[in-house]
């Protein structure tokens, strides 16, 4: 999972993203009503363009005080994004590999706060707004990854992210169900994600739905990748956790 990894996006303010990262107790009226969502890969290019935007918007913060550069920075990754997707679309998985792009769309006015960006027309003319999305993919092993996992045999999460607007409302957990669905008709007997060693708050929502910790990369492998956080060296390094294709 990429996560404000960035090195251009890094605060010299001391904690900035571990304090994004940290898991604290979440007041009881924040909790609200299940979506009504429907999962599918994204199809037009609108569609696309949302679930870019939503991974920029997502996996590269910044201090208030950057927000101009950070707009543009975003919106760069954006379009890397969107070309990515669109080459998947047009061109499918590689031959090693199976993959598939999953998004997750609800009617737009259940989610008043959602960002005008993200709302798209689906084919029978309703408005949608998109409110989460992930990479699943069966393969060997992930690009520019250093963690493997020991099942030689499996598929691996990426770019998990959920709009604001729309969390704590069942659309991650949603999203997950789909991809172990998905990896299970592959075959697969694994199923793996990373994710960054200070985000507690990504590690608390695997571990709850039946991940566990396999192996963790060190401050000195984070070092030597050029990995940091927070213009800290070494900070930014990467865990990997399972599932198998087993659990429940």
């Amino acid at each position: 999972m990429r996560i404000g990894e960035d090195k251009s996006a890094e605060s010299s303010q001391k904690g900035f993203h571990q304090q994004r990262f940290k898991a604290t107790e979440r007041p009881q009226q924040l909790q609200q009503a299940e979506l009504e969502i429907q999962i599918r890969e994204p199809v037009s290019d609108a569609e696309l363009r949302a679930v870019a935007l939503l991974r920029a918007l997502s996996f590269y913060a910044y201090r208030p005080e950057r927000a101009f550069a950070g707009k543009l920075h975003q919106k760069m990754k954006a379009s890397e994004e969107y070309e990515r997707l669109l080459e998947l679309r047009e061109n499918g998985s590689k031959p090693e590999q199976q993959e598939a792009c999953l998004a997750a769309f609800c009617r737009w006015e259940t989610v008043p706060l959602a960002p005008e960006e993200l709302r798209v027309t689906s084919a029978d003319g309703e408005d949608l707004a998109l409110v989460g999305s992930l990479d699943v993919c069966a393969t060997r092993a992930v690009e520019g990854q250093v963690l493997i996992g020991a099942t030689l045999n499996a598929a691996y999460l990426s770019n998990v992210c959920v709009s604001e607007a729309a969390r704590r409302r069942s659309v991650g957990r949603s999203l997950l169900n789909e991809a172990r669905r998905r990896a299970h008709e592959w075959g697969v007997d694994a199923l793996y994600v990373h994710t960054m060693a200070v985000n507690e708050v990504a590690q608390h929502f695997y571990c709850k739905h039946g991940f566990v910790l396999e192996r963790e990369e060190t401050s000195n492998e984070a070092h030597y990748r050029g990995h940091c956080l927070d213009g800290i060296e070494g900070r930014g390094r990467t865990v990997l956790l399972r599932v198998d294709r087993s659990s429940k």
